[in-house]
């Protein structure tokens, strides 16, 4: 029973692999230790897939991202608010 559901789980994740291409897997479990390694497999694949980026965001499934500070962030990144730096003049 387990080999037949791994089997079609299996199939449809090729499928959807082959139709779209943005599947990223690497051999390691997939847990809170093996963060850095996730991130680092997503940080490979977006600078060959994606090298004239300017911005890459990775968010996992228990992360909250406010639309409002991502736009106010990428509109203007420079001058972004630097919330707890104290500000130096020079």
């Amino acid at each position: 029973m387990f080999y037949c559901i791994f089997h079609f789980q299996m199939t449809k994740i090729e499928k959807e692999s082959a139709l779209f291409g943005d599947l990223v897997q690497g051999d390691f479990h997939d847990n809170y230790y093996n963060n850095t390694l996730k991130t680092m497999a997503g940080l490979r694949w977006a600078a060959e897939m994606c090298p004239t980026s300017r911005f890459y965001l990775f968010v996992d499934d228990d992360y909250y991202v406010s639309p409002r500070n991502l736009l106010r962030f990428l509109r203007n990144p420079v001058h972004y608010p630097r919330y707890g730096i104290p500000h130096r003049t020079i």
